[in-house]
């Protein structure tokens, strides 16, 4: 099933989709509207929650028979919110902020109601952007477009917490880092420095990311929404 989120309108659509040719039809609920202010929309690894992200971050049941979303009772928190990303081991969602924060949570797997992390928000580089989690859970890695550079975390499998790895990135590349995305082996890490990618390995020790080489993407504009990297068989 797919969902495509209209900002513009506040509506989302849902779609099934074919598993022999990968063709899309509408499901039983169509279009629908959610909240006000919705700019983007993600599903949580586990398939059974949904979240949008706006004036402030909503979780929703997905109804798997009808394409159908039912906002979870007192699911939602507020907040000025960008981008974010979930944690693919802990179940641990990581926002975002307008200004120079990241908002982290941990997500309840039976309501998938949202509760704030102690420690959170942490400090992060100026005006941060779409962030990214390594495929083990490790680390946290997130764009600060005022700073023209990328911060790294460490993250407690535990508890969620983020403890600072530093900054990597000045100025390589271009201005205004926009996204990061890793490669499914953990190995590389990519960050949108447009117009170019920079291009990172990572130490699967200590997280830190040291730069290969900027590659110049040879098209207009930056990966917003942010790119993605994965493997293709």
């Amino acid at each position: 099933m797919i969902f495509v989120l209209t900002s513009a309108s506040n509506n989302v659509t849902s779609f099934n989709i074919d598993p022999t040719t990968g063709a899309l039809t509408p499901t039983p609920a169509g279009s629908f509207s959610v909240g006000t202010g919705a700019v983007n929309f993600a599903i949580y690894p586990s398939g059974d929650f949904a979240y949008i992200l706006g004036n402030e971050i909503t979780a929703y049941t997905i109804d798997e028979a009808t394409g159908s979303l039912t906002a979870v009772p007192n699911g939602s928190i507020a907040g000025g919110n960008v981008a974010y990303v979930f944690d693919p081991i802990g179940g641990f969602m990581y926002v975002s902020g307008s200004v120079a924060s990241i908002y982290a949570y941990t997500v309840d797997t039976a309501t998938g109601l949202l509760s704030a992390m102690s420690g959170s928000p942490y400090a992060a580089l100026q005006f941060p952007t779409w962030p990214a989690v390594s495929p083990n859970g490790r680390f946290l890695y997130v764009p600060g477009q005022g700073a023209n550079q990328t911060i790294g975390y460490s993250v407690n499998s535990t508890t969620g917490a983020l403890t600072s790895i530093g900054s990597v990135g000045s100025g390589v590349g271009g201005a205004m880092p926009q996204a990061v995305a890793t490669d499914p082996s953990g190995k590389f890490a990519y960050v949108d420095a447009s117009p170019s990618i920079a291009i990172f390995t990572v130490d699967a020790a200590t997280g830190i990311l040291s730069l290969v080489t900027t590659q110049d993407l040879a098209v207009s504009g930056s990966a917003n929404p942010p790119f993605a990297v994965g493997t293709i068989h």
